[in-house]
């Protein structure tokens, strides 16, 4: 794998042979990531080889691509994640070996216990506090250094960690722990001393009061990310950018808003509406969230004579002119109104001819009557009365069904 040029890692994607993400979120999740899909270039998808005895990988796919690009070569599961996130804390210098300790819910059914996704425990800065004071102590009786780092994920600090496989975090979640346990099935050397302090920490987990009014209670903790960094090894300190932009020789991993931040800004290259679409959504959305609508409801348009230039189209992406309207000339929104209360409840861009060919089902029913039924579906309760002028008024409407 290459990665000469700025690399996307997509994590979790699961493929399909070489055709398209077969596991992609709902239409409305990550609403523009099809079309920054359509501007990539896939390079490599990484299939997982069995690794026995256990399920898979001790760490995760995007991991080691993340290592491979900072010039890392650690065996399965010795990926020194901590040590990296030690130096950035500037906690250490030195070539010391470190592991994550994240606080987790260990769910028992039916003989088997199951890691639950610490995220859903949301533990707070307190909370965290109280836990990190009652249990450093039996830390430094075993010669592990403990350091806060994240409210429910410290940093450990010991030779124990050196040189030892740890599965991923992300791996076990929703999974029987067993297979993963740091020493797998017969423990030795130092699994034996950090499995023996983790059946330390629930005994004292389960008698302690911060999960007397807690939902779901905080009974165990997991080790990751174990190993030491060599002196030679450059760290994720090197990828600093203070632009936020990829540079070259860098390989980036983005999670759900990174990667719809990445996908907006690809698409104001294909839309010229991009930018303000995101205020008229949100528009539409705080007014649905907000608004009871009657039974009486108006169809019309609405006219913005702003134009940021002052050249033949204003600088708009399309102009529109409307003779009636006390500002004929500039951006014309089809809007729907709220007749019980006057409040406009919905408002949608008219952005020229050939992109409202492509909206929501306007290949069935043509522009005029799906911009009717969008309205209608979007701003209006079912039963009620919904008037407007001939513009809003087709045979294709009146058969319509979806109201």
């Amino acid at each position: 794998m290459s990665f000469d040029l700025p690399t996307w890692v997509v994590t979790y994607a699961l493929w399909s042979g070489n055709r398209a993400p077969a596991n992609w979120l709902p239409n409305d999740a990550l609403l523009n990531i099809r079309q920054w899909l359509l501007d990539m270039h896939r390079t490599s998808v990484n299939y997982e080889a069995p690794h026995e005895p256990l399920p898979t990988s001790l760490s995760m796919p995007h991991e080691v691509a993340q290592a491979t690009a900072l010039a890392w070569d650690f065996p399965d599961g010795c990926v020194p994640w901590a040590a990296n996130a030690a130096a950035e804390q500037h906690l250490s210098a030195d070539a010391s070996a470190w592991a994550f300790v994240t606080l987790c819910n260990w769910h028992v059914s039916n003989g088997q216990v199951t890691m639950g996704d610490p995220a859903h425990l949301q533990i707070d800065s307190n909370t965290d506090i109280q836990l990190f004071e009652a249990m450093q102590g039996f830390f430094a009786q075993d010669g592990i250094a403990l350091y806060p780092y994240a409210p429910g994920q410290w940093l450990a600090q010991s030779d124990v960690f050196a040189h030892l496989p740890t599965a991923s975090l992300d791996r076990v979640i929703g999974r029987n722990i067993d297979p993963w346990l740091v020493g797998g099935a017969t423990p030795t050397g130092p699994a034996t001393l950090l499995r023996r302090l983790q059946n330390e920490m629930q005994m004292l987990l389960y008698t302690h009061e911060v999960n007397a009014n807690r939902g779901l209670a905080i009974n165990s903790l997991w080790w990751h990310g174990a190993g030491a960094l060599p002196s030679s090894a450059k760290t994720s300190l090197a990828k600093a950018n203070t632009t936020n932009l990829p540079q070259p020789s860098t390989l980036q991993t983005f999670n759900e808003p990174h990667l719809k931040a990445i996908s907006d800004l690809r698409k104001v290259q294909t839309d010229p509406w991009a930018w303000f679409k995101q205020a008229v959504t949100d528009f539409n959305s705080n007014r649905k969230r907000v608004l009871q609508p009657g039974l009486v409801a108006v169809l019309d348009e609405s006219m913005s004579a702003w134009k940021p230039r002052a050249d033949k189209l204003g600088g708009l992406p399309n102009i529109s002119f409307i003779m009636r309207k006390p500002k004929p000339l500039g951006t014309e929104f089809k809007t729907a109104v709220d007749a019980d209360t006057g409040i406009m409840t919905y408002l949608e861009i008219q952005e020229g001819r050939d992109p409202m060919r492509c909206k929501q089902h306007a290949a069935e029913l043509g522009v005029t009557s799906a911009c009717v039924l969008r309205a209608a579906v979007a701003a209006f309760q079912p039963g009620a009365t919904i008037c407007g002028d001939s513009w809003f008024s087709s045979v294709k409407v009146s058969f319509c069904k979806t109201f």
